[in-house]
């Protein structure tokens, strides 16, 4: 279960890390609070520092080279995100690198757990 659980943390992070992703953009079009900041930057930067403190659970709940390369997943949500949100266009290459992501994610996790299990 402690495996699992490291597993959806680290979802999570990269979902936090995506989001963060949007509203900085977002930010960047706004005009800035005192100088420097708007609402839409300063909800980026908490959900940046929320990812962070939600991968030291992760981590804490599974093995480093297992949870590090899920991190990666944030790419692909951000591609989705831009697509949807922004009407960014998608490149095919751009649609090949995300499956490649997903892939390897699939690919690492399943083999991971597989040497896990042969080890008992």
């Amino acid at each position: 279960m402690k495996h699992h659980k490291g597993i959806l943390l680290a979802l999570l992070t990269t979902f936090f890390t995506a989001a963060g992703q949007f509203f900085l953009k977002d930010g960047t079009g706004q005009i800035p609070i005192a100088g420097i900041i708007n609402i839409s930057l300063l909800i980026g930067i908490v959900l940046y520092a929320g990812g962070a403190v939600v991968l030291i659970f992760a981590l804490r709940h599974g093995e480093l080279n297992m949870i590090y390369p899920m991190i990666s997943l944030s790419l692909v949500w951000v591609t989705l995100i831009s697509y949807f949100l922004l009407n960014e266009s998608i490149t095919p290459a751009r649609i090949a690198g995300n499956a490649l992501i997903l892939t390897g994610v699939i690919f690492i996790t399943r083999k991971h757990r597989a040497a896990k299990e042969s080890r008992k």
